[in-house]
């Protein structure tokens, strides 16, 4: 087989793994359902919306004060984007799988969420 045929064969491959519009969709908001059971937290809050321009996502915020922790991404490969713009957590991480996002997604979020609020109380300390 040719390195042409590779590539046309690696092109089907990622065709036949890619989600239709109305799976990511379902996709998503079923994220948000796993995301409030593998996180259980009085300190965040997931929403599902829908942009027309990038499509489903999940905001996860901070539920006991206003402030955007980042966003997730369910892409139409089936894997999984964060992005943040806090300096508390990462700016973006891709996942392959749901089980690999989980495995990293507590973890970061801890720690992030610790630093943001001990940064808020020491700043409520000093006013």
């Amino acid at each position: 087989m040719s390195f042409d045929d590779d590539v046309d064969d690696q092109k089907k491959k990622f065709l036949a793994s890619r989600l239709e519009p109305e799976q990511i969709i379902r996709a998503a908001e079923a994220f948000v359902d796993k995301l409030s059971i593998e996180i259980q937290s009085k300190r965040l809050k997931f929403d599902y919306e829908f942009d027309n321009e990038d499509g489903p996502r999940i905001s996860v915020l901070y539920a006991l004060a206003p402030f955007h922790i980042g966003t997730v991404y369910v892409q139409g490969n089936g894997s999984i984007a964060f992005t943040s713009d806090s300096e508390y957590f990462p700016q973006l991480v891709a996942y392959e799988t749901e089980e690999e996002f989980f495995a990293e997604a507590r973890e970061f979020l801890v720690e992030g969420l610790a630093a943001f609020e001990l940064d808020e109380e020491e700043d409520a300390y000093e006013a």
